[in-house]
């Protein structure tokens, strides 16, 4: 502390006395746009001046704000603790030529308080700030500036909040609650039920709507749901066939109509409005007022429902569990039209959530519809919470009651060699070495500690069986791919079970077209419609997970000290019966027990099964330790009575 005041007394004779630096730590950092890291501007600290607070040293490190033009002006929110009032900035001015700005307030409300161009060399500058406020919005303009470091100077005005409690936990899953699927209409139900208890529904808006339309008929032409315009599918007999077989629905509605935007994976914006304002999301919203009105539980006046002549009036027909806005708003490669800031993500999730606390009117919003329905937001391309931060705060300050517009956040990742879901990947990775596991608990802590409240799903994760994909197994054999995805698959699945999150889906049953060696072209677990969707090995490994340990749910991960060997301890639900999964994490690689001294058991196991790579039957093996126990790849299964 009396280090930190004599840094601080170079400011005594311009700005109050009580003025004090604000540490800033990457907690503190939301990047809302670009990829650049932002702590290069606040990660040297103090160490920088002398014990009179005078700069003697240059920064080691350097930010420069990112030249994509999708992400400009590049922003960053500071989160501080507490309310404070903000006297000064100094920052370190280096080679570049650009201008930045700092503005104070909240996304309500943001108060420009220095417009600056970095246009001194390689020197230390310092300007007086006026205001207060618990957030900072920096925004570089363009590309060329460059900073070495940042300090801001004031006092906090108001204590430090309290943490959120840590989430209640509900009761656990079991396997037959969390494994799911992403699918289409025309995939055969019986095989979407036999590897999942969740579907996760590919469906574009303009299904349900005939070509050609303009945007001022599209109240008087009304909506199709059975059937409806583009297929001819039956929407009504879909959902009630898929509620049959004991799986929770939940539509992705994806895409635009042709009569609100010039591309399918446009934002649905009405230009009229900034992006940012829930009103221009209007038209969005009451489609999804409608959707949620027809197949949620609760019963509409007819007069209510905006359907096509020769539609019947149904509503409130109970047959889905939710609905996701939007298939991945942060698509960053499609360009500006497609990608939605956080802030304008934030104002459509509003608008599709209750109408923007009804504010829009009466007829928006899913939840003014069935307010037992789970609003989904759109799953992620990467597993970013800087960005669901974003929209956490604007709803804080945006929203009437502060309140977060979803239930579900929803995130996808693809374990490859690069790290996510980007094309500089060469090849897929075990889940182990990508450590999902710990990935995915990161996402569980972020919730408890800011969205209590929000269940996580894991919308889309996979790999390709075209040797040639950058998202498949790194194996040259056609033969070695196929049983390589169906291991990693099913350890995927174990994996984010057991890391606390509340639904997981498999992108995605069917082959788009396997030959194709672009990424996600033969993710299936089956072949293409056109071969009959015929199954892959990864379809029957997951069938027979589901079969033997669809009802048991995760108690613990056991920590033996083997390198590769995982253990993963269950219990099932009803009969409370002991299941053990074990697994080594290398392709080819196997070990062979004589005693299994590392398991928390003193009799041998009444069941012991081997997860089938084909149709064959499930029977469990014989347990003869005498002859060594195999643990290889492929997770094995002893279930103790």
């Amino acid at each position: 502390m009396k280090y930190l005041l004599l840094l601080l007394s170079v400011f005594s004779t311009c700005w109050p006395a009580q003025s004090q630096w604000i540490a800033i730590q990457e907690k503190h950092i939301v990047q809302l746009t670009g990829q650049e890291r932002q702590m290069g501007l606040f990660d040297e600290g103090p160490r920088l001046f002398d014990q009179k607070g005078k700069a003697n040293l240059k920064p080691h490190r350097r930010f420069h704000p990112t030249y994509q033009k999708l992400y400009q002006p590049q922003e960053f929110l500071i989160k501080l603790d507490g309310n404070y009032r903000l006297d000064s900035v100094r920052f370190y001015d280096g080679a570049g030529k650009d201008s930045f700005e700092i503005y104070l307030g909240n996304p309500a409300e943001w108060n420009l308080v220095l417009k600056q161009s970095t246009d001194r060399y390689e020197s230390w500058r310092s300007f007086e700030l006026k205001g207060q406020s618990e957030l900072i919005l920096l925004r570089f303009k363009g590309p060329q500036a460059e900073i070495g470091e940042m300090y801001f100077y004031g006092e906090r005005l108001a204590p430090l909040k309290e943490p959120l409690k840590n989430r209640q936990l509900r009761s656990p899953l079991s396997l037959n609650e969390f494994m799911g699927i992403n699918a289409f209409i025309d995939d055969p139900g019986s095989k979407v039920e036999a590897v999942a208890g969740l579907v996760r529904e590919y469906h574009n808006w303009d299904w349900h709507y005939p070509e050609g339309l303009k945007a001022g008929q599209i109240q008087m032409e009304g909506i199709r749901f059975a059937p409806a315009a583009a297929g001819y599918w039956d929407f009504d007999q879909y959902y009630t066939d898929l509620k049959k077989r004991g799986l929770q629905s939940y539509p992705c509605l994806q895409g635009s109509p042709l009569w609100l935007a010039s591309e399918f994976d446009h934002k649905p914006q009405d230009l009229n409005f900034a992006a940012d304002d829930p009103q221009a999301y209007r038209q969005h919203a009451a489609f999804v007022w409608q959707y949620a009105a027809r197949y949620g539980s609760r019963t509409q006046v007819p007069s209510t429902l905006n359907l096509a002549k020769g539609q019947a009036p149904l509503s409130g027909l109970n047959l889905i569990a939710g609905l996701e806005s939007w298939n991945e708003p942060d698509k960053w490669w499609r360009g500006r039209e497609g990608y939605f800031h956080p802030f304008e993500y934030a104002a459509m999730l509003s608008a599709d959530f209750d109408g923007h606390a009804s504010t829009l009117g009466p007829l928006y919003g899913l939840k003014q519809a069935d307010p037992n329905l789970d609003f989904v937001m759109g799953g992620l391309a990467g597993l970013d919470t800087n960005y669901v931060e974003a929209i956490r705060l604007w709803a804080l300050y945006r929203r009437p009651k502060g309140n977060f517009p979803a239930d579900v956040l929803n995130f996808h990742h693809y374990s490859n060699d690069a790290g996510g879901q980007n094309d500089r990947a060469d090849h897929g990775i075990p889940p182990e070495d990508d450590h999902l596991k710990q990935r995915l608990e990161a996402l569980v802590q972020y919730r408890n500690a800011h969205l209590p409240t929000q269940k996580i799903f894991l919308s889309e994760f996979g790999y390709d069986t075209n040797p040639r994909s950058i998202q498949a197994p790194p194996h040259d054999d056609s033969l070695e791919v196929l049983a390589a995805q169906a291991n990693y698959l099913v350890r995927s699945i174990l994996l984010a079970h057991a890391s606390g999150i509340d639904g997981a889906f498999i992108y995605m049953l069917r082959d788009v077209n396997a030959p194709n060696p672009n990424k996600y072209m033969s993710s299936g677990l089956t072949a293409e419609k056109w071969n009959k969707h015929r199954p892959k090995p990864s379809y029957y490994k997951l069938k027979a997970l589901k079969q033997i340990m669809g009802e048991f749910v995760f108690v613990e991960q056991e920590q033996p000290n083997l390198k590769e060997l995982h253990i993963f301890r269950y219990r099932h639900r009803e009969t409370g019966q002991r299941a053990y999964v074990l697994w080594v994490k290398s392709d080819g690689r196997k070990s062979t027990y004589k005693e299994l001294y590392f398991l928390n058991e003193k009799r041998t196991p009444s069941k012991v099964y081997r997860l089938p790579s084909d149709n064959q039957e499930l029977i469990p093996e014989e347990f003869n330790l005498s002859q060594g126990f195999e643990v290889n790849n492929s997770p094995v299964i002893l279930i103790y009575d």
